[in-house]
């Protein structure tokens, strides 16, 4: 067991070893160390930051109301009149 799983074990860091926790022990024990130990997060990537933007969008979107009263013909005729 590495210096650092012995010491975060003992004093009570962490409670249980993941696969892939120990994956980045055995690649990298220092981020294994910042990511486990000291709680630091790597910045998001890419795709991460633009499928979050895209859900907000279309959640926003979908919280739209269109009232009750409204049926698809009434809309249509509506969206045709404020062309």
């Amino acid at each position: 067991m590495s210096a650092y799983i012995e010491e975060a074990w003992v004093g009570g860091y962490i409670s249980h070893l993941s696969a892939s926790s120990l994956r980045l022990l055995r690649v990298c024990p220092e981020a294994w160390r910042r990511r486990y130990i000291l709680g630091e997060r790597e910045r998001p990537g890419e795709a991460l930051v633009l499928g979050k933007a895209v859900h907000s969008a279309l959640e926003h979107t979908h919280r739209q109301k269109v009232p009750a009263s409204c049926t698809p013909t009434t809309l249509l005729s509506h969206h045709a009149s404020s062309r």
